[in-house]
């Protein structure tokens, strides 16, 4: 089902991560994976790249130049990403500055990490 995906393909293998790894995840390996695994996705040329879907339809339509993402493993491992698409060229050196991001990131989501984020609530929960 992944391999449908070619830019979350992508950002798995730029984040340093096999695709094993993320979809099923080893308990004793996660929190080496976890303590390491922050990285940054780049695209630099958005238009005909391999990796970024939806050329005819998203990249040529609304001009996206480069597609940028930061993130990494939470000690569940879960995978979180943050994906921009940009309408100005974004440089390599640009794109590393935003790993420090990525721990940024991480922090404000470890207190959610495990729990249902978007769980409808039941009505008995209401009461």
């Amino acid at each position: 089902m992944v391999t449908q995906f070619p830019m979350i393909l992508q950002l798995i293998g730029q984040f340093g991560l096999e695709i094993g790894t993320v979809l099923e995840p080893n308990p004793d390996l996660l929190i080496e994976f976890e303590q390491k695994k922050l990285n940054v996705f780049h695209v630099s040329e958005a238009l005909g790249s391999p990796y970024i879907p939806g050329q005819e339809s998203f990249v040529i339509p609304f001009a996206i130049k480069s597609v940028l993402g930061f993130g990494g493993l939470l000690p569940s491992g879960n995978l979180f990403a943050i994906i921009m698409f940009s309408k100005v060229h974004i440089t390599q050196r640009t794109a590393e500055i935003f790993k420090t991001l990525a721990s940024n990131v991480k922090s404000v989501l470890l207190p959610f990490d495990g729990k249902a984020v978007f769980a409808i609530k039941r009505q008995q929960d209401l009461v």
